[in-house]
């Protein structure tokens, strides 16, 4: 199985840090996004695990951190309900 780590810019200047996954170098036409939970990350076992489950049957997964200590990623301590409605 192939990861990429992939740095998304969100609209207010944040990094959201991602892990694509695919079975091969060709790109599958079907992707998983894991989102988890308030207090989880990208890399817990279930996320972790579950892509390599996907990518067996040639399914793409991308799994990615809410929040994250590294540069420019959101910290929890500084978001609320109206930072990821938009508002």
């Amino acid at each position: 199985m192939i990861e990429i780590d992939v740095k998304l810019r969100t609209e207010d200047g944040h990094t959201i840090y991602g892990v694509l996954a695919d079975k091969s170098k060709r790109s599958s036409k079907t992707l998983v996004v894991f989102v988890h939970g308030l207090t989880s990350k990208m890399h817990e076992h279930k996320f972790y695990n579950g892509a390599r489950v996907f990518a067996r049957v040639g399914i793409a997964t991308f799994r990615f951190n809410l929040y994250d200590w590294r540069k420019g990623g959101r910290s929890i301590l500084d978001c609320d309900l109206s930072t990821h409605n938009g508002w």
